[in-house]
């Protein structure tokens, strides 16, 4: 719930290969709409060169702005932006929570899924028909056991399991 992804697909690319940063202008941008949403960031840390490239237009944009990291604090009081390039092993390694499952298996883009309609209790879809599903923290059960390993997995959704059906059993 507090981690956010631009998404750029292409941005490792641009940036490292064909050496074009107007990918971080984007999320200096980004960055700054979402200090317009939420009040100033007063503390951003970086951990590499096109982080530091990116606060650094930051600064910039505040300052032609005419605003100030003092300027009505925020909700968000601190930001780490990370350069991919200062771990590219973490890519590689096999995803072992649900969300990782899910992503594995079925691709999350966006913070969505696409599904089969009748997966998501749309009986009356033509077959084969897919829709978006949100994956977000809206949903309890998903907020619950998006960051759970696969070895205790199972057993939290078995006791979901047997708490839904005891409620089921009171209800008759």
């Amino acid at each position: 719930s507090d981690v956010l992804s631009l998404e750029l697909g292409t941005s490792f690319r641009d940036l490292y290969l064909d050496q074009d940063r107007s990918e971080l202008f984007y999320v200096a941008e980004a960055m700054m709409r979402l200090q317009e949403m939420y009040g100033a960031i007063p503390t951003i840390r970086t951990k590499g060169t096109c982080a530091q490239l990116v606060k650094d237009m930051m600064v910039r944009m505040r300052r032609e702005r005419g605003l100030s990291s003092s300027d009505s604090p925020g909700e968000i009081d601190t930001v780490i932006i990370l350069d991919r390039d200062s771990d590219l092993v973490t890519p590689m390694l096999t995803q072992i929570t649900y969300e990782g499952l899910v992503d594995e298996h079925l691709g999350i883009s966006n913070a969505s899924v696409m599904l089969d309609a009748k997966m998501v209790g749309n009986d009356k879809a033509p077959p084969g028909k897919k829709v978006k599903h949100p994956l977000n923290s809206d949903d309890t059960l998903y907020a619950d056991i998006r960051d759970l390993n696969f070895s205790v997995l199972s057993r939290i959704l078995g006791e979901k399991a047997r708490t839904l059906k005891e409620s089921e059993d009171e209800r008759h």
